[in-house]
């Protein structure tokens, strides 16, 4: 089973969350302890408040992160357009430069990229243990 985009980096937050809060290493016994040998309720109370806040800066921190990796994963066609778009509007390039650069492009790139590709799609046949294709009769 393998997971791929969003659902993928949420479960690895999860996990992450998980072993934080499992790990006795990671703080938060010393921070109650310590308001616990204070004057009573009195000295509890902002500790845990200070833990609070703590914990959610650094869920914050952490999760902002995934959650712009997930728009970004949703969004991409959009992004990658809009980029398109504001290059064109803002720089203008003459149609005599797009000529010039998909011409060579549309006649460079096959070339250099077929020696990779055939690379792959042999590998693949032998990964995946290709044989010759034989015609069945009879079926």
């Amino acid at each position: 089973m393998t997971l791929s985009g969003a659902a993928g980096l949420w479960l690895a937050v999860l996990a992450s969350g998980l072993y934080h809060g499992a790990n006795p290493g990671m703080g938060w016994p010393l921070a109650v302890s310590a308001a616990l040998m204070g004057k009573g309720r009195r000295d509890l109370y902002p500790a845990l408040g200070a833990l609070a806040a703590g914990h959610f800066i650094a869920m914050a921190v952490i999760l902002l992160p995934f959650a712009m990796m997930t728009a970004l994963l949703d969004w991409q066609r959009e992004i990658r357009i809009g980029a398109a778009l504001l290059v064109e509007v803002f720089y203008q390039p003459p149609y005599w430069l797009h000529a010039v650069v998909w011409g060579a492009l549309a006649l460079i790139l096959p070339l250099l990229l077929l020696r990779s590709f055939k690379g792959v799609l042999i590998a693949l046949q032998f990964r995946h243990k290709a044989e010759e294709g034989k015609l069945v009769s009879g079926k």
